[in-house]
């Protein structure tokens, strides 16, 4: 038998034992007539530095199927293909037919016909890791409280259901929920929402204080929208890269070709150059910032990202481009102009088609201050001792670098979709996670619009965002299946230090 790099396993209707990371697997076959979605995390080693795990469905479930193969994976799970019309009846078929199999993730998400009853058969399922039952409206608390005894069970996701989160958390989940307590309570945080991807599924999602404290509106993982910030910067890194798969942009042309608004320098800008911040762009306050005065007969300029480039772009370049690591918003504004000319239509636009639509992110948008947007958090800063609300400062005119915001499950599922490679060919990607050099050949710790570091010796992809209203990280350990999404409407936040310690639970 054959087994590395690709195994392929070949099985009688789609279901296999999972298998720790490097173990051989062994195919299992079961019969279902039951209509199911099977996805697995496949392995796919590269010899750059970095091992990418896409995830991918691999077949379907039901009357008529046939035998697919599977490749070497990494974890798999199985979710029903009509979840709103899913009933108890075959539920227990199903669980039936993966007793035994040892199944690691069942995902029953929008399954709104199951009732406390149904759910007995579950308790058969003794080696499940993870069970997804968001949006389970017609589920209580106690029922759950049964499936939580699952020996195995790490991962219980409740988000959107009726449940009370807190009665039922397994294991994993309920050590995030302590470290969220922690610092709720040490540093008097508002509102926070976490998201954790494991094994590329959405393992956990939640929302923790207040949204908007005088209103009483507690935070939504799913409703409550957090201003994403500098995270933003690496929506605008894939909507370059993609353009250069399609041959639309050349990283290492001079940006004027494409954006003659951005006036002549004393030497060349790349693409290449401010996506690793070393363009010699002006970020706020380490060099003069030069702003073009002038007036628009537009109502909203700036969701032209050329015209943003009135913000800095008289501004003379702080050093020669490629000499120096300077981070800076302005650089990925005038990036995303690059991407607006390069792709023949509005940067928004692009990215809505390109990233946001196929990531599933559907609360995912610009944070347009004149557009009222239900869910917006209320943000807040500390004042002396006290805890006031914080400005609403527009940030349209900087959406490549800083302008968009979302639920925090749309933030894992931006991290989501980097983790399963369906935005980026496996090549383009592990360059983008690669750390780059000056022209002088020192290393930073900074991609083609990403950080690049380690957590606990575990290589990820990261970046962190800070601004008016919000303090948000996202860690994305490619290797692991594993992202960690973290977004607060309080500016006192040590986001990063929270992150890191709830990637170290989830790791």
């Amino acid at each position: 038998m054959v087994r590395a790099p690709f195994l392929l396993l070949f099985i009688a209707l789609g279901v296999v034992r999972a298998q720790a990371p490097g173990a051989p697997a062994r195919p299992v076959a079961f019969r279902s007539a039951i209509a199911c979605r099977v996805v697995a995390v496949e392995k796919l080693p590269l010899q750059v530095g970095l091992t990418l795990a896409p995830q991918r469905d691999v077949g379907r479930t039901g009357p008529g199927t046939q035998a697919f193969p599977l490749p070497d994976h990494w974890s798999w799970w199985v979710e029903p293909d009509a979840p709103a019309a899913f009933s108890g009846d075959q539920l227990a078929a199903l669980v039936g037919d993966l007793e035994g199999v040892g199944v690691p993730a069942l995902s029953l998400a929008g399954c709104t016909r199951l009732r406390d009853a149904d759910l007995a058969p579950l308790l058969r399922l003794r080696q499940l890791r993870q069970l997804d039952v968001s949006g389970c409206d017609g589920l209580t608390t106690a029922a759950l409280a049964r499936v939580g005894e699952l020996p195995a069970l790490v991962w219980l996701r409740t988000d959107g259901s009726k449940i009370d989160a807190a009665a039922v958390a397994a294991p994993m989940t309920r050590r995030v929920d302590e470290c969220v307590g922690r610092a709720l309570a040490q540093h008097g945080l508002v509102g926070v929402a976490v998201a954790v991807v494991a094994d590329g599924r959405l393992a956990h999602a939640r929302g923790y204080g207040m949204a908007d404290r005088e209103a009483g509106v507690a935070v939504s993982p799913t409703a409550t929208l957090f201003r994403w910030a500098s995270i933003s910067k690496p929506v605008t890194g894939v909507a370059a890269m993609q353009l250069v798969e399609q041959k639309k942009l050349d990283l290492d042309a001079d940006v004027r070709a494409l954006v003659p608004e951005f006036p002549a320098k004393p030497s060349t800008v790349t693409a290449r150059q401010l996506l690793t911040h070393q363009g010699g762009i002006v970020h706020y306050t380490n060099g003069p910032v030069v702003r073009t005065e002038r007036t628009y007969d537009i109502e909203h300029p700036f969701a032209d990202v050329v015209l943003a480039l009135d913000h800095f772009k008289e501004s003379p370049l702080l050093c020669e481009p490629g000499t120096e690591h300077n981070y800076t918003t302005h650089g990925f504004v005038l990036l995303g102009a690059v991407v607006q000319r390069a792709g023949g239509a509005p940067f928004w636009m692009q990215v809505r088609e390109r990233i946001a639509e196929p990531a599933g992110m559907t609360t995912f948008q610009p944070d347009y201050a004149s557009v009222a947007v239900e869910g917006r958090t209320q943000g807040y800063r500390r004042v002396g001792g006290d805890i006031v609300r914080s400005a609403d400062s527009d940030v349209s005119w900087k959406l490549p670098g800083g302008g968009f915001m979302s639920s925090v499950v749309d933030l894992a599922r931006f991290a989501q979709a980097l983790l399963r490679g369906s935005l980026l060919e496996p090549m383009t990607q592990a360059a983008m996670f690669a750390p780059q050099s000056t022209s002088a050949g020192r290393q930073t710790a900074y991609g083609l619009g990403i950080g690049v570091g380690n957590v606990d010796g575990v290589p990820c992809v990261s970046h962190s965002g800070a601004q008016d209203k919000t303090r948000t990280m996202l860690f994305v350990f490619p290797s692991r299946q594993l992202a960690v999404a973290v977004m607060t409407n309080s500016e006192w936040a040590d986001v990063i230090a929270l992150a890191r310690d709830v990637a170290r639970v989830a790791l």
